[in-house]
């Protein structure tokens, strides 16, 4: 019966953390104040094995809940990068100005996606007999010259070097008075 008890007290606790973390830190917590409690009664000692069993339990579930959080992170971060959009081509172009999108939102879309377009003479034709504005093939024609990914500026901090100077001594000051007597010889 007190295991029942038990294993419904743990199961309540698990179901209000959001992450692996605090999911973990909870069950290692209480599964380790439980462990703990039944080695402290051989002792003696039910309270002090329950509160140590219980830290060691939530500190080694929590580590291992972050470490699941941290997978999951990496996994999103992959899924999203594999589903961003790529580069816009010219059916896209056309698409968007027969639907009737705005020059600005699809110059913004060239820039935000990053396209490059290689157009040849008879591609600005046919654009421009499809209805593709002047102000779009323009900036579709620029595309090729600008670089795909913007260029750094690599800044190099150097030291300033150090140059060390010997200054000569001051000239030496004195002071003082003289008196010189003369004999007069007769």
């Amino acid at each position: 019966m007190r295991w029942i008890a038990a294993i419904s007290l743990i199961c309540v606790g698990m179901s209000g953390c959001a992450t692996h973390t605090e999911t973990g830190a909870a069950a290692g917590g209480l599964l380790g104040a439980a462990t703990g409690a039944l080695i402290g009664s051989q002792g003696g000692d039910a309270a002090a094995g329950a509160l140590i069993g219980g830290g060691v339990g939530a500190l080694t579930g929590g580590l291992i809940g972050a470490s699941a959080d941290e997978q999951e992170r990496r996994e999103a971060a992959r899924f999203a990068a594999a589903n961003a959009p790529g580069p816009m081509t010219v059916q896209d172009i056309i698409a968007m100005t027969q639907s009737q999108v705005k020059d600005e939102t699809i110059i913004t879309q060239i820039y935000t996606t990053r396209s490059v377009f290689q157009l040849t003479p008879q591609d600005v034709i046919n654009l421009k007999h499809l209805g593709v504005s002047e102000r779009v093939i323009q900036v579709m024609l620029e595309s090729s010259r600008r670089p795909m990914y913007p260029a750094r500026t690599m800044v190099i901090h150097e030291p300033a070097p150090v140059v060390y100077v010997e200054r000569c001594p001051p000239p030496p000051v004195h002071f003082g008075f003289g008196y010189s007597m003369m004999r007069v010889r007769r």
